[in-house]
């Protein structure tokens, strides 16, 4: 489940920081692991390869944000060919 940012730097109180920004929902390594149907070791490895969805990382703990995951969704969607 999506889980809003616990970053003090992100708090809505922040003037540092735009509305968007302070509500941005985030995705824990579990959950866009849940997401994909797929590893925490394999998002591992494609944040290795330089091939991951952008990320924030705060210490060890790695979050997406949810506009993020979307767009590269979005971006990395197929569509066949249409039958003749």
């Amino acid at each position: 489940m999506p889980t809003h940012t616990r970053n003090r730097a992100m708090c809505p109180q922040c003037e540092n920081h735009t509305a968007s920004e302070a509500t941005a929902v985030h995705l824990s390594t579990d959950d866009l692991a849940r997401r994909w149907h797929t590893t925490k070791a394999q998002l591992a490895n494609l944040r290795s390869a330089g091939t991951s969805v952008t990320y924030l990382k705060n210490g060890s703990r790695v979050l997406y944000r949810l506009a993020d995951i979307l767009a590269y969704e979005a971006a990395s969607l197929v569509t066949p060919a249409q039958a003749r």
